[in-house]
């Protein structure tokens, strides 16, 4: 978490030090703590029935980031208020989010739902290929078969190179999350905002990735122990079927 406080005061547009800096780090926490389970349950139920249904990783994902992303626009919201400092508790946070015009939360669902259909378009694919690599090179039979530390390897690998890809995705969002009370911004806005960065291109770019390091550890952590788990959890439902059925 400290990472992901981190990552938001980079990226907030007023500075790191005005931001918040190091200080008070854990500040939002406990809001992402409760949004986080019932985004993970929607998120996996949404996914695993598409894939048995469809058999496209890539739909599976992009269905259950979409159905998840209900859930996370509004803890996002309130959560990156507290990291920022904008807000100075979570009843606050609550008033300002009440505050926040309809249609620019509908934006940030927008910019949202975007940022995790391409990340989970490149992470699921990706985790799922790098799965079937170490299956082979392992001579496991199915990538199933692989020891839960592989495949949480795996998820971790995927998930640090798509949250690099989609850093410009994750900015914008960052910064329409922030506009405080009644104000309202749109994406366009918000892109040309990012287009008046100074220092050439070299500026921009610096711009667009503001935080990545951070996002990439973050995701990368995140993924090792997301993917982990729900291999784990997994394994033992089958093999407790396997087991139940014998």
């Amino acid at each position: 978490f400290p990472l992901d406080s981190l990552k938001t005061r980079l990226q907030s547009g007023v500075g790191f030090r005005q931001a918040g800096g190091f200080r008070s780090i854990y500040r939002g926490v406990g809001v992402t703590a409760i949004g986080a389970i019932p985004a993970s349950a929607i998120f996996f139920c949404t996914y695993e029935r598409m894939k048995e249904r469809h058999g496209s990783v890539l739909l599976a994902s992009i269905t259950g980031e979409m159905a998840a992303s209900s859930v996370r626009v509004p803890v996002d919201i309130v959560k990156q208020r507290l990291q920022s400092g904008l807000a100075r508790n979570f009843a606050e946070s609550l008033q300002t989010l009440w505050a926040t015009p309809g249609r620019h939360i509908f934006t940030v669902f927008r910019i949202s739902a975007a940022r995790d259909v391409v990340h989970s378009g490149l992470q699921y694919p990706l985790y799922e290929h790098l799965k079937c690599m170490a299956a082979e090179r392992s001579r496991c039979e199915s990538p199933e078969d692989l020891p839960v530390w592989m495949s949480a390897t795996c998820g971790s690998a995927a998930g640090s190179a798509s949250a690099w890809a989609t850093t410009p995705l994750d900015l914008l969002r960052t910064r329409l999350n922030l506009r405080s009370g009644g104000s309202s911004s749109s994406i366009l806005q918000e892109v040309r905002e990012l287009a008046r960065s100074e220092g050439g291109l070299p500026g921009k770019l610096r711009s667009l990735f503001a935080g990545a390091g951070c996002r990439c550890a973050w995701m990368g952590l995140g993924g090792f122990i997301f993917l982990g788990s729900f291999e784990l959890v997994r394994k033992q439902l089958r093999g407790a079927s396997r087991g139940s059925s014998a």
